[in-house]
């Protein structure tokens, strides 16, 4: 797949969300439970949703056996206000200037979106914040047709491309 990658201005989208440092080798396993618990909470509670999942990655680490650790929030995009818990927090993605792609396909190829991601802000001489995340379209059965939107936070005074 060929990737898009443009720079965008966009606002910050409110998250019900849990936040965790996962293995990366272990975040695909953990992914449904967590989500599943923000979206136990918010129909628990009646919270209106865009229904879009989004995991915001804020930085990385090394474990001591090597694999990396990301601390990451696990949340749904709200409209509205809502109570956090200690454990289901008011989250947000970031706002600001971005760089953007969209994948189509497998969540198991979403590494070369993100990777399309940093090889055009390097090419383009955009400075990345560190800040990354996903926004999960509608699901389907049919993995192919897949659709999640992949950002990257600019750092202000980034280039003009």
């Amino acid at each position: 797949m060929e990737y898009e990658v443009t720079k965008v201005e966009i606002p910050p989208h409110t998250l019900v969300a849990v936040s965790e440092r996962v293995k990366l080798s272990e975040l695909t396993d953990k992914v449904p439970g967590l989500l599943g618990e923000v979206w136990q909470f918010i129909q628990a509670n009646q919270i209106t949703t865009t229904g879009h999942n989004v995991i915001v990655y804020d930085g990385e680490t090394r474990a001591p056996d090597g694999d990396l650790l990301l601390d990451a929030t696990f949340g749904v995009e709200v409209r509205g206000i809502f109570n956090p818990t200690n454990r289901i927090v008011d989250a947000s993605t970031p706002g600001g200037p971005s760089a953007r792609t969209i994948h189509i396909g497998s969540y198991s190829e979403l590494p070369r979106a993100h990777d399309a991601v940093r090889r055009w802000c390097a090419v383009s001489g955009q400075r990345m914040t560190g800040a990354n995340w996903e926004v999960y379209g509608d699901w389907t059965d049919d993995l192919s047709q897949l659709r999640t939107e992949v950002f990257y936070q600019l750092a202000q005074g980034s280039r003009q491309v």
